[in-house]
């Protein structure tokens, strides 16, 4: 379903609602006008909202419905990142990344690290950590077992990561070239990362990969201009501006 999740303050502060892509039946779906909601993740089948709530005094994160109903709390924390059927969330709290199921309480403590990234079919989670003394990003299955892959393993600050729907391919911003670049490996830590950006005169921010793994899109910024662009992930170009516009 075309649906779009987003911050609003219409209300006098920060709610989150949901509505249909062409601006129809909007909800407002945290409404709570204690405290402000923001960091709105929408599952991809339109079914689930989850989003960060400042309320009782710290922060929470929630999940509902998109039609507002049957709001769960689950758990302490900000950040959240949901499957693409709604049935798990990832998000972080007191320096830990967790991942639970979304319909309430409780779940499983995968490491020590910040801004998770969960995949769209729940099997895996990325997350930053600074374990090894800098910035890193770890990929791991998402039920909490097997080996913590560091995907990034280099000296330099790594860091905004996003996966692949099946988990099996993450990318992330690296300084290691001495400005900021998009990077792309397997999650299981075989063969070796893949500068997909490469322009020494710019930095890239942000990136976001398809579905499928086969392309990555992000931001750059050169100057006084941002742009968006898309490139294949396995290195081969296909590098396209898709903004291309040089005055904004």
């Amino acid at each position: 379903p075309a649906k779009i999740a987003w911050v609003s303050e219409r209300h006098g502060n920060q709610e989150v609602y949901v509505a249909n892509r062409d601006g129809s039946d909007p909800m407002n779906v945290s409404n709570y006008p204690g405290g402000d909601d923001d960091s709105p993740s929408l599952s991809a089948d339109g079914s689930k909202v989850a989003w960060r709530s400042i309320r009782d005094g710290n922060q929470e994160v929630y999940v509902a419905n998109t039609d507002g109903t049957e709001p769960v709390k689950v758990g302490d924390g900000g950040s959240p990142s949901l499957s693409a059927d709604g049935s798990k969330i990832a998000w972080f709290n007191a320096n830990s990344v967790w991942v639970a199921n979304t319909n309430g309480p409780g779940g499983v403590e995968i490491a020590e690290g910040l801004t998770p990234s969960l995949s769209a079919d729940g099997s895996k989670v990325a997350w930053v950590s600074y374990l090894h003394g800098d910035l890193e990003v770890y990929v791991a299955n998402a039920d909490g077992t097997g080996v913590h892959v560091n995907v990034s393993n280099h000296g330099a600050e790594d860091s905004y990561p996003s996966l692949s729907a099946d988990g099996s391919k993450v990318a992330w911003r690296s300084n290691r070239s001495g400005n900021a670049e998009v990077w792309v490996a397997s999650t299981d830590g075989a063969g070796l990362p893949v500068k997909v950006s490469d322009d020494s005169g710019a930095n890239d921010y942000a990136p976001s990969l398809s579905a499928d793994g086969s392309k990555v899109a992000w931001y750059r910024y050169c100057g006084e201009d941002f742009e968006v662009y898309v490139a294949n992930t396995d290195g081969t170009g296909g590098l396209v501006n898709i903004s291309n516009y040089p005055d904004a």
